[in-house]
């Protein structure tokens, strides 16, 4: 199977034919999905193929498939797999007599929100430390670690609130400076 060539396609045509199915894609290539093997048992794209909704009309999916030339002097493509869209595809080479330009594939990715993992990184920070001074002073809660972990990772971020309106606790108020709320640890018997 390593001389499988793979496609991302987006299914825009499936047509029933005697040997199973024909699938055409945005790019109006064609792509044969057989029903059945030689010893007659279903083609596991056969099976894939049918398993999904609509035969998988609309939907974006990696064919892998095998080119066979055929009678008119063309070639065809037999659908060996079907799996989900590939991260990234190479474009196959372009040659003048095949007359297909070279195609790219660029997945749409999110982009990380930085603020958010950075966040997280500091908070951890402050747990670690702050975990060490609970395994030796048995007045520490867990959750008065944890309390206390978000707030200094809060002011040391200087994490704002998401949407206007939010605040990071009752009373914070980033243009203002106020004490941090008392509570029962205390700051100077901390290490960080």
């Amino acid at each position: 199977m390593d001389d499988l060539k793979q496609e991302n396609i987006t299914i825009s045509a499936v047509e029933q034919n005697q040997y199973g199915f024909k699938v055409k894609s945005e790019k109006n290539m064609v792509f044969n999905v057989t029903a059945n093997k030689q010893d007659g048992t279903p083609t596991k794209a056969y099976e894939v193929l049918t398993a999904l909704p609509n035969n998988g009309m609309g939907l974006q999916k990696c064919f892998k498939f095998a080119e066979v030339e055929n009678k008119q002097g063309g070639t065809s493509r037999y659908v060996r797999m079907i799996v989900e869209p590939e991260a990234t595809q190479s474009a196959p080479a372009y040659t003048p007599s095949s007359g297909t330009s070279p195609q790219s594939y660029t997945p749409k990715k999110e982009e990380p929100n930085w603020e958010d993992i950075n966040f997280g990184k500091c908070k951890h920070a402050f747990l670690v430390e702050a975990y060490k001074q609970y395994k030796t002073d048995s007045a520490i809660t867990l959750d008065m670690i944890e309390k206390q972990a978000e707030i200094w990772a809060t002011m040391s971020m200087r994490k704002t609130p998401k949407t206007p309106g939010d605040t990071m606790r009752e009373g914070y108020d980033p243009q203002e400076t106020t004490p941090l709320p008392q509570d029962d640890i205390a700051v100077e018997t901390i290490p960080f």
